[in-house]
């Protein structure tokens, strides 16, 4: 809030992360986030790859 950022990637195109067997590492990260504070918009910027985005589950 300090540095007024509307919002924060937590992470780009990260496939070899970004399935199902990583759910519980991207929750715990998002909560760790938001406990800091950070409470505007998160996102997370996937590859244009068709795989990855219908793998996501956080």
């Amino acid at each position: 809030k300090e540095l007024q950022i509307d919002a924060l990637s937590i992470g780009l195109e990260l496939i070899k992360i970004s399935n199902q067997d990583y759910t519980l590492y991207w929750k715990k990260l998002i909560r760790t986030i938001r406990s800091e504070g950070y409470l505007e918009l998160l996102t997370y910027c996937s590859i244009f790859y068709p795989l990855e985005t219908q793998q996501i589950r956080f």
